[in-house]
């Protein structure tokens, strides 16, 4: 079951399969909605 993320720029719902999903060198994971 996919889980809900919210966007850390906007704070807007990220649909499944949507998005981009970042990776910093100490390992936290960045969410946006868009690229924009």
């Amino acid at each position: 079951m996919p889980r809900e993320r919210h966007c850390d720029f906007c704070e807007s719902e990220i649909e499944p399969g949507t998005g981009t999903m970042f990776v910093r060198t100490d390992g936290t994971t960045i969410h946006f909605c868009s690229s924009k």
